[in-house]
């Protein structure tokens, strides 16, 4: 038995010091090749950040500060493109148009007792489908998404063309 410990013992010296070897080896070799390339990119990182991220941020913060109306206009706009839901559903409650028909008392109830039936494909009947959440609604979803596009266009024109005549009124032309 106390041969077999022995040898046990003398076995387990001889992986860890193969191991403890090893691991110095790829330790050298990790300081000696691997920290300096992570140390260029850390560095390359770093220069594209001060070079391009942070102007990048400053101007972004800047534009935030002096344009508040207009994000907050393009960002409904952009938000009414992805779920027009925002726009037509509270639209289509306020004029009284709901799941099981027009409201009583709302403006959907008095425009219909005033042109009494509802003609096919009418823009009454349209309406009334949005607000039962049928093939209205998409009609009047694509309606809203296209005017949200159409706002979106604007506000981009009307920056750019601010843009424009601002560097003009700086450069003095």
């Amino acid at each position: 038995m106390p041969g077999l410990l022995s040898t046990l013992r003398n076995g387990y010296q001889a992986v860890s010091t193969s191991f403890q070897s090893t691991l110095s080896t790829v330790k050298k070799w990790f300081r000696r090749e691997v920290t300096p390339i992570l140390q260029d990119i850390t560095f390359t990182v770093q220069l594209l950040y001060n070079y391009y991220g942070c102007p990048f941020v400053i101007r972004l913060f800047r534009f935030i500060k002096t344009h508040p109306l207009e994000l907050a206009i393009g960002l409904l706009a952009i938000m009414t493109i992805i779920y027009p839901g925002i726009i037509t559903l509270p639209f289509l409650f306020v004029l009284g148009f709901m799941s099981m028909g027009p409201a009583a008392g709302s403006l959907a109830a008095f425009i219909q007792a005033i042109i009494g039936n509802v003609t096919v494909n009418g823009l009454f009947a349209i309406f009334q489908s949005a607000g039962m959440l049928g093939y209205g609604l998409v009609l009047l979803n694509s309606f809203v998404v296209a005017g949200a596009v159409l706002v979106l266009v604007l506000l981009m024109v009307y920056l750019i063309v601010e843009s424009r005549r601002r560097r003009r009124s700086q450069s003095g032309y």
